[in-house]
């Protein structure tokens, strides 16, 4: 096992641990020795130095990771022991660091490396500061309309931008994998059940992918999906963030399944009061039971999104996400310009008018004067 040393930084290499502490090869100062392979101060790969557990998903642990070679710190995901010996679950973590690769987007967690060593299987992962949706509830925050639009309008962007790219489907979108980072964007997280469109033709019917609070309807019948499934997903996320309510919530996973197949869907507006008709009603398309009935692009979904956001702003123009009105340059019409009447001509010449008057009157009086005196 390879770990940091707690004083200079250097990297010691020890066999079996027989003892807590050992001395530095580089700086020989006593340090402890790490308890496990990950525990604070182990390295994986040569370059990650594990800080801290941030996190644990449904394949692996997550860990806060300081990246040696580039000086970053990372998020590093480690694939559980109990599934390292499975081939299927080992193509699936490998297709999650695949699919993020692929992506440039500033509402997408970036994916920076991945890899195998002395048996760990690991991603690194752009780290984000900030909580995910799922923990803001938790901690009893409630949502505000404008958060959501928000949150929907970004969200959209990022799964518009990975199906126009490579006709990616994330599959498990919820309020876990969406986090909100410090300068408040939100940020799409956990591609560990994506697959592109054409991989999701050869999977196997019987399995079925998701959580029961928000798949959609064809992921439970095994039907063909395409991005209208994750707007489905999206929209089942939204209600919940919306209303602090599930969408359906069924005594069991098997009998809240059945109510996306089956179950009208209690628009969100008389879920809980004070939301706009016209977001509720959006939801509710995004969540309607044929895909068919659904947005037939993501385009179309981010305009009505958009739209909602704008009216909530109490404004035409454009609005940034960050609930501000786009500054527009105005032209100023040529009659707002004061222009020169003869009225007002007239009255700017009576002053010139009166000094030629007194002028004249004054040299008049000058020469008589003259006169007089040479009269004398």
């Amino acid at each position: 096992m390879k770990f940091s040393c707690s004083h200079c930084g250097g990297i010691t290499e020890v066999g079996v641990i027989e003892s807590e502490y050992v001395g530095c090869g580089h700086c020989e100062e006593v340090v402890e020795v790490p308890k496990n392979r990950f525990d604070k101060g182990a390295v994986i790969a040569g370059d990650f130095v594990i800080l801290e557990q941030i996190g644990i998903g449904g394949m692996g642990l997550v860990f806060k990771a300081h990246q040696i070679s580039l000086e970053r710190i990372v998020a590093l995901k480690i694939l559980k022991d109990s599934f390292s010996q499975d081939e299927k679950f080992i193509n699936g973590f490998i297709t999650e660091a695949r699919s993020a690769a692929k992506l440039r987007h500033s509402n997408i967690v970036q994916a920076y490396a991945v890899g195998y060593d002395e048996g760990v299987f690991y991603i690194a992962l752009e780290h984000v500061e900030g909580p995910t949706t799922a923990q803001m509830l938790l901690q009893n925050h409630r949502f505000s309309e404008k958060e959501v639009l928000k949150i929907s309008i970004e969200i959209s962007e990022a799964l518009e931008h990975g199906w126009e790219k490579s006709q990616l489907l994330h599959r498990d979108i919820k309020p876990d994998n969406i986090m909100i980072d410090k300068a408040g964007n939100a940020k799409l997280m956990d591609l560990g059940l994506a697959c592109p469109y054409n991989e999701s033709l050869n999977e196997d019917e019987d399995e079925v992918l998701g959580t029961p609070q928000y798949i959609s309807p064809e992921q439970l019948t095994g039907q063909l999906m395409d991005f209208r499934g994750d707007h489905y997903s999206l929209g089942a996320t939204l209600y919940h963030l919306l209303t602090n309510e599930f969408p359906f919530n069924g005594e069991d996973a098997s009998q809240t399944a059945m109510m996306h197949l089956n179950d009208p869907l209690t628009p969100p507006n008389q879920t809980k009061k004070n939301i706009s008709e016209k977001f509720s009603n959006v939801i509710c398309k995004m969540m309607a039971k044929s895909p068919d009935d659904r947005y037939r692009t993501s385009q179309e979904l981010i305009h009505d999104l958009k739209a909602c956001y704008a009216q909530l702003s109490g404004s035409k123009r454009k609005v940034r996400l960050d609930g501000k009105p786009t500054r527009t340059r105005s032209r100023r019409k040529e009659s707002a310009k004061p222009k020169s009447t003869p009225d007002r001509a007239h009255k700017q010449s009576v002053p010139h008018q009166n000094l030629l008057k007194y002028g004249t009157i004054a040299i008049v009086g000058l020469f008589v004067i003259i006169a007089l005196v040479k009269s004398v």
